[in-house]
C-alpha cells in the first residue's frame, strides 16, 4: 500500500472514529433537542426524563454512562496510540506490509469493541425502562429524527 493510500485510509479512519465515539448516552438522545420537562438540552439523559424515567432510573443511567465513558477513555487512548503508530508507518518510504496490516487490524478491533460497547449501553439502558417508557422513548427518537431529516428527507 502506498503512503498516499495509507494517509487516505487514516483520514477516513479518523473521521469514522469521531462518528463512532459517542458522548455518554447520545446513542439515543439528541444533544441539541429542546429541553424536556425538568431536563436540559445538553443533558444526554434528558430524553429519558422526557420518556418518563424515574429519579432512580435516571441515576442508574448516569452511572452506566460514567462507566461507559471510563472504559471508552481507555479504548480511545489505545486507538490514538495505534493511529499515531500508523501515521509513523505511513511516513516511511517503504513500510513493512505485515506491520501496517497488523496495526490496521488492531485499529479495526478497538473500533469494533467501542461500537459494541455503545450498543450494549443502549441495551442496558433499555433494560431498566418500563415497556411504556420504551415506547415513549422510541416515539421521541422517531419524532426528533423526522425533524432532523427536514424537508429534503422526502425529496
Amino acid at each position: 500500500m502506498s503512503s498516499k493510500g495509507i494517509r487516505g485510509a487514516l483520514g477516513r479512519l479518523a473521521l469514522g472514529s469521531l462518528l463512532l465515539i459517542p458522548q455518554a448516552v447520545h446513542a439515543q438522545g439528541d444533544p441539541n433537542a429542546a429541553p424536556a420537562q425538568g431536563g436540559n438540552a445538553r443533558d444526554p439523559v434528558a430524553i429519558y426524563i422526557q420518556a418518563g424515567a424515574t429519579a432512580d432510573q435516571v441515576q442508574k443511567i448516569r452511572d452506566m454512562s460514567r462507566q461507559f465513558e471510563d472504559m471508552g477513555r481507555v479504548r480511545w487512548q489505545t486507538l490514538m496510540n495505534l493511529q499515531q503508530k500508523m501515521r509513523g508507518l505511513s511516513l516511511q518510504p517503504d513500510p513493512d506490509e505485515k506491520t501496517v496490516l497488523s496495526t490496521q487490524d488492531e485499529i479495526n478491533k478497538v473500533m469494533a469493541e467501542m461500537s459494541t460497547e455503545r450498543i450494549k449501553l443502549m441495551l442496558q439502558i433499555r433494560g431498566i425502562l418500563t415497556p411504556d417508557q420504551k415506547e415513549r422513548l422510541v416515539a421521541i427518537m422517531k419524532e426528533r429524527q423526522s425533524r432532523t431529516a427536514g424537508p429534503q428527507g422526502g425529496q
